[in-house]
């Protein structure tokens, strides 16, 4: 049921906002359309109208049901125990920290072919063995 509300939703937003492209670019002057960057920007406004303003209502409406979800969950948590739900509240705040902090990084491996490779066996007095066969 939400696809078909969305698409039709899409459908219709996207036929406003081309008419509105379309209208704007009537009351131009011709002169206006001789140069290629002004063709290029109206025709990248006609692209772009279907997918932006859908997506930045959808983000918009997710944002309104996660804020929702929230407090009922918050609400549901007092009710049970005001100290759980304070915990609940604070629990994320230094995983937010480190991630607004850090960001994202993630080690990097060194690349090496696999003839390069090396396999150690027990300890340093054992010989070192090649993957590809080959002993040293």
């Amino acid at each position: 049921m939400t696809t078909i509300a969305q698409s039709l939703l899409q459908e219709r937003m996207k036929l406003t906002i081309r008419n509105q492209v379309m209208g704007h670019a009537s009351k131009l002057h011709l002169a206006y359309f001789e140069g290629s960057a002004s063709y290029d920007m109206l025709r990248q406004a006609a692209q772009e109208a279907p997918s932006r303003p859908l997506s930045m209502m959808t983000s918009a409406l997710g944002l309104i049901r996660a804020t929702i979800t929230f407090g009922s969950m918050i609400a549901l948590l007092v009710s049970i125990s005001p100290l759980l739900a304070l915990v609940s509240l604070l629990a994320p705040i230094p995983a937010f920290i480190s991630q607004s902090r850090y960001g994202s990084r993630t080690p990097r491996r060194p690349s090496s072919s696999v003839s390069d490779r090396t396999l150690w066996i027990g300890s340093d007095s054992w010989p070192r063995f090649r993957m590809n066969g080959s002993g040293s």
